[in-house]
């Protein structure tokens, strides 16, 4: 019995090792290294195969390329000896005509001492005779030379504090008069005054308050207005009326006292405003000063032909 026992357990032991090999062996995994991936088991020749291939077709294509090339050649030059025969034509003398020649002479017309500047009608009593054709060209009336001298704009209102009774004090001497102090002078629809600058020169501007008679050319002389608030000073003019259209093309000022409201419209709008004292006149010329600064500098921008 007890011999028995040990024979079945030597041959439990001998099971043993081969079981335990079989188990490694189903959990192995092949170790991959720098080497091993380089080595693949894939052949690679084919590409050689289609590099040569793909050459080859590129030899092919190359003799139909130049072919081209030469087809294109052949044309240009085609077309250069078209254009060179077309100019020799063009500057070959053109042939004669008789039917494109005005005046002639022959053995016939100076035998018989025929004048071909003369034309016929026929006079009082029936009989033709001959009459000098005139052939002094028209005279031409001289292009009237159009005009440089910028316009100004202002308001046909009494109540305005820039008429034409005190623009010419206000924009020339740089200082305000009062309306009233003027009027005694008879009223004039259109003034010109002379802007002084340095150095002694002084620039002509134009100044009216009925733009409705000006004219196209007029127009684009127009450079600056001055703006009272009410939308209808702008009704019949350029620009449909329109004073945001109308402050794009014209600089637009409005003069107003210190503490006196300034009109709703006008905040609105692209206005310069010039605010004066009531009372200070010795400030005046500092206050004036700035629309010319903004005038002329418009005029340098949008209308630089005029003078300025």
């Amino acid at each position: 019995m007890h011999q028995t026992d040990m024979n079945r357990q030597q041959y439990d032991d001998s099971k043993k090792p081969k079981a335990t090999i079989r188990h490694l062996t189903s959990i192995e995994r092949v170790l991959e290294d720098h080497d091993s991936i380089l080595m693949g088991d894939i052949d690679f020749s084919f590409v050689h195969e289609l590099m040569t291939k793909a050459r080859e077709e590129i030899r092919n294509k190359r003799p139909s390329q130049s072919s081209e090339r030469r087809e294109q050649d052949k044309e240009k030059e085609r077309q250069k000896q078209k254009n060179e025969e077309k100019e020799k034509e063009e500057k070959r003398p053109a042939k004669y005509s008789r039917y494109d020649q005005e005046m002639y002479e022959d053995g016939e017309i100076v035998e018989f001492d025929i004048n071909q500047s003369l034309s016929f009608e026929t006079s009082e009593t029936g009989h033709l005779q001959s009459v000098a054709l005139d052939r002094t060209p028209p005279a031409t009336t001289p292009k009237k030379k159009p005009s440089r001298t910028p316009i100004i704009v202002i308001p046909a209102s009494a109540s305005s504090l820039i008429t034409t009774f005190n623009v010419r004090d206000i924009l020339q001497e740089m200082k305000y008069v009062k309306n009233e102090e003027r009027r005694n002078q008879r009223r004039e629809t259109e003034v010109v005054i002379q802007r002084k600058k340095d150095g002694g020169v002084t620039v002509p501007y134009r100044v009216i308050d009925n733009p409705m008679k000006l004219s196209n050319d007029d127009w684009d002389r127009v450079v600056a207005v001055f703006v009272q608030g009410p939308a209808w000073q702008f009704k019949g003019w350029r620009w449909n009326g329109n004073p945001t259209d109308i402050f794009s093309h014209v600089a637009a000022f409005h003069l107003k006292y210190d503490g006196d409201k300034v009109d709703a419209n006008v905040s609105k709008w692209n206005v310069n405003i010039i605010t004066l004292s009531k009372t200070k006149r010795h400030l005046d010329r500092a206050y004036l000063g700035k629309f010319w600064e903004v005038l002329e500098r418009h005029i340098q921008k949008h209308k630089p032909h005029l003078r300025y």
